[in-house]
């Protein structure tokens, strides 16, 4: 299926290959990658070993099935940081087509500080609308991040999950 965007810059490519890899359902073939992006299979090849190495930054690979094609093996939460930083590399390509989500969600957050009281400096605010966005973009297709709760974590943080799940109600 042809892409809506087609990256033309290398920084571009590498961005869209990995964004792409983290939404596909099932492996997806090397003419494939290289017919909807317009480039030779060789430049696809140059672009995914960058791929790979932002990858490695975050414990991910790239699985190769002969026959089959390739796909993105890693934990969920690995994959989020991954895109957040392809996000912040590229001015976001998670998030670009959803300004009207990031907006609500930007709001709901800065409601929900503000009725806490909670204080955070403006980088870090902008971190967590990204990564909730990012995260509302996973969940919708499907992907969740298994986090097991230890008691022994929560006495510890509890005053951080109590913020976390009040600013989440804000959300919902």
């Amino acid at each position: 299926e042809p892409a809506a965007y087609c990256p033309e810059t290398p920084d571009e490519r590498i961005c869209f290959l990995a964004e792409y890899l983290f939404y596909a359902e099932n492996y997806v073939k090397m003419d494939t990658l290289s017919e909807m992006m317009y480039v030779s299979k060789r430049v696809l090849s140059d672009d995914l070993k960058k791929v790979e190495k932002i990858f490695g930054r975050h414990h991910l690979t790239i699985e190769r099935k002969p026959g089959y094609g390739i796909r993105v093996e890693g934990e969920e939460f690995d994959k989020r940081l991954c895109i957040a930083e392809l996000v912040t590399r590229r001015n976001g390509i998670v998030v670009k087509d959803n300004r009207q989500e990031l907006e609500l969600v930007s709001a709901c957050i800065e409601k929900a500080f503000r009725k806490y009281d909670f204080e955070v400096n403006g980088i870090m605010l902008d971190s967590l609308i990204m990564h909730i966005c990012i995260a509302l973009e996973r969940i919708r297709h499907g992907y969740y991040v298994d986090m097991p709760l230890n008691p022994d974590d929560y006495e510890k943080n509890e005053s951080l999950y109590d913020k976390a799940r009040l600013v989440a109600e804000e959300i919902a």
